[in-house]
């Protein structure tokens, strides 16, 4: 990318000045100019991560545990439950798992190469000898019900159509198996698969529950251009 910056801003310099100078000044004023822009860039989608990734760590993590008692709890409070289960898992602080949240959780538009390196880190490092099992799968149930829950439809009108277009019934226990069986192309696992690997250790806490999440959201996405 930043060659071809370097050689658009050169001939735009030469072509304003006719000189060599000029081309070498264009150029180097391009390379600012694309640093300038990608730094901004950056910033802004990390702002916009923390915004959609909010974590209260003055929240407690319920006991008990449960997918219910976990869906009961405000986003900020859902995501300190998760953040302090990554932590124990990939033996990291908390305060480096809730810095790396929006990312685990694939909310991050724009990464560093830095934060690309501890988010890997940080996913590898899930042990399974670490992971608590119960607190895993209640954390997954309730992501999933809390999906399943936004994704049907919020009016009657818009009920009637898409129970039209499918043929069935739709509620909570329909879309949390409509979640559950929705399949990742780039990854070639279904949620159902991956809330498996989050419990066994095989598939960061984080990264699975913010895959339950965007399911939700392109679910609900999609009944709503149903008309």
């Amino acid at each position: 990318m930043l060659p071809v910056v370097f050689m658009v801003g050169a001939v735009i310099g030469w072509a304003i000045t006719s000189s060599l100078l000029g081309a070498i000044a264009g150029a180097i004023v391009a390379v600012l100019a694309a640093f300038a822009v990608q730094y901004a860039v950056g910033t802004r989608s990390v702002q916009e991560a923390k915004v959609a990734v909010p974590v209260d760590l003055t929240a407690p993590t319920p006991k008990p545990l449960t997918s219910e008692s976990y869906a009961a709890l405000s986003l900020a409070a859902r995501n300190a439950v998760v953040a302090r289960l990554v932590a124990q898992a990939s033996a990291r602080s908390l305060e480096e798992v809730v810095d790396l949240l929006p990312d685990l959780m694939g909310r991050t538009r724009v990464q560093t190469e830095a934060k690309l390196r501890a988010t890997a880190s940080v996913m590898e490092d899930s042990s399974r000898g670490r992971v608590n099992r119960v607190a895993a799968a209640a954390v997954c149930a309730g992501e999933v019900k809390l999906a399943a829950r936004s994704s049907v439809p919020n009016n009657d009108r818009t009920r009637a159509a898409v129970e039209r277009n499918w043929g069935a019934a739709v509620d909570e226990d329909t879309m949390t198996t409509a979640t559950l069986a929705a399949r990742l192309p780039r990854i070639d696992r279904s949620v159902s698969e991956l809330v498996d690997d989050a419990v066994n250790g095989r598939a960061n806490l984080a990264f699975v529950v913010g895959t339950i999440r965007k399911v939700g959201e392109y679910h609900a996405r999609e009944m709503a251009k149903i008309r």
